[in-house]
């Protein structure tokens, strides 16, 4: 190549070069963050603390402001008219110690893109808005407590969840809302977790496993961490925890909290489940007694309450949760009567009644009823041996006819299977028909050797009673069977002829 072209090309390279690096500051420079915006505003651009080739009006940009602490530029508009550049000028509106950038503030040489200190970013990405330290078998413990609480099919989201603050565990349904204790050598803070996971979580850890359970404040997932690994469950915002309201006037009632216990457990099998009558779908403190029915039986324990209650229906979860928890000595009772508070043992129910009015259930107790006496054992026996015969879940009549001195059991289902059975009975007569499930379940209740059922006349409601005189059970019999009475009538006879022709 001639010398001459040689030296044009090194010449032309050199100013080429020195091109470049001139353009390169000029472009650093200019493409300072808000560098167009302080130059149509009549300011040099900040240069400590810019970054070259960041544009703030840039999505990707604003999203590292935001991270960074700091606030991005408006797009438009004027910052009060300060500067006469036209509708082109556009303000400058950096976020600087918590203010806008004014006339002040340009004064005092504020730098408006002066980024928050690095280690105060790592702190504040460190830091936890809960940790608690605990082990596997104390947090299952607590969970089993909360597991009549948790609906396994939920619409919302968060009703999967259980509230750890201030040293419990929390869950609702938004019916009810339970608080168990959760013994910890640490609780910091407040967060919310998956039921289900942590359920099936500690129950494949061994009881003596320690557990750290700790949420990021800035988000993420819940770390689970044990002995040997570490678990990451979802979670969600304490905010959007439900809690039920409660109204700062309230009743505080005295119980006996052991009785009341106790006759919540005995009445609570007899609830209704039909969702027409809600009203029946719970357990009633009825004046000093404690009832509940589901229109076909009734269960009843008088003299169990000092205090008059008026109609404070308690429906069924929230009854087997008070009947589950350690004896309450008062019962908290809003103005409305809707909402009550009980707590004992480490342990806070908070939970909406049913507003409703039960039926008045003394009117259909007979009083003065004459009474026969039967062996539980033997008719619990007899009962089994007769319901075998019909398909399970079956509605199956059973006949009960006592003449004073013996009893016959007679059964019949839709295929024409039958059987009947007599024992010894004492007593007035009886005549009665019965659905056999019910009959079970009533002869299950009963303790004692005998029982002793009442009846004003026939077809008429009877009354079952043990020794205990503050507890009955009442069984509304079944109609249009008057040919099982005549049935089991005629097996008695028969039996009584036999044994009359054997003697």
């Amino acid at each position: 190549m001639p010398s001459g072209c040689g030296s044009r090309s090194a010449s032309t390279s050199y100013r080429w070069k020195s091109c470049w690096r001139d353009t390169d500051e000029r472009i650093a420079e200019r493409a300072r963050p808000g560098a167009r915006r302080l130059r149509l505003a009549g300011l040099r651009p900040c240069t400590q603390g810019a970054t070259p080739g960041r544009d703030a009006r840039h999505p990707r940009h604003r999203r590292r402001d935001r991270r960074d602490g700091l606030r991005p530029f408006p797009r438009h508009g004027r910052a009060d008219g300060e500067h006469g550049q036209g509708d082109r000028a556009l303000p400058l509106a950096r976020r600087a110690g918590g203010a806008l950038l004014s006339a002040a503030g340009r004064a005092s040489k504020i730098n408006v893109f002066q980024q928050p200190p690095r280690g105060t970013r790592r702190q504040g990405r460190r830091s936890r808005s809960m940790k608690i330290e605990t082990n596997a078998g104390m947090l299952k413990t607590a969970l089993k407590a909360l597991k009549p609480v948790v609906e396994k099919r939920f619409t919302i989201p968060v009703l999967n969840m259980v509230k750890c603050a201030g040293g419990s565990l929390t869950a609702t349904d938004l019916d009810c809302e339970f608080s168990v204790s959760l013994p910890a050598t640490a609780f910091e803070g407040e967060g919310l977790l998956p039921f289900r996971e942590m359920l099936a979580l500690t129950s494949v850890l061994s009881a003596d496993e320690p557990l750290t359970i700790t949420i990021d404040a800035a988000g993420g997932p819940a770390v689970v961490a044990g002995r040997d690994g570490r678990y990451r469950l979802p979670t969600a915002k304490v905010e959007d925890f439900p809690h039920i309201s409660l109204p700062d006037k309230r009743e505080h009632i005295t119980v006996d909290g052991e009785a009341l216990r106790q006759a919540i457990g005995y009445v609570l099998p007899f609830a209704s489940g039909e969702e027409t009558r809600y009203y029946l779908n719970g357990v009633c403190l009825f004046g000093h007694a404690v009832v509940a029915t589901d229109g076909h039986r009734l269960a009843l324990c008088e003299g169990v309450n000092a205090h008059d209650f008026k109609n404070l229906i308690i429906f069924t979860k929230a009854a087997k949760l008070l009947a589950g928890m350690p004896p309450v000595t008062s019962l908290g009772v809003s103005g409305s009567g809707l909402r009550i508070v009980a707590a004992a043992g480490g342990m806070r129910l908070v939970a909406k009644l049913i507003n409703g009015t039960y039926p008045h259930v003394r009117r259909v107790i007979p009083k003065d009823a004459p009474a026969a006496e039967f062996d539980r054992v033997a008719l619990t026996g007899a009962l089994n041996r007769l319901t075998a015969l019909s398909p399970r879940n079956a509605v199956m009549p059973v006949s009960v006819v006592s003449d004073g001195s013996a009893v016959a059991l007679s059964a019949k289902n839709f295929d024409d299977v039958s059987g009947d059975e007599r024992h010894a009975a004492a007593g007035a007569p009886i005549s009665a028909v019965f659905n056999a499930r019910y009959l079970r379940e009533t002869l299950r209740m009963v303790r004692g050797d005998t029982v002793t059922m009442s009846q004003i006349e026939p077809f008429a409601p009877v009354v079952f009673r043990t020794g205990d005189e503050k507890r009955l059970l009442l069984l509304m019999p079944m109609r249009s069977h008057d040919d099982m009475i005549d049935r089991a009538r005629g097996f008695l006879g028969a039996a009584s002829d036999e044994k009359a022709a054997a003697a």
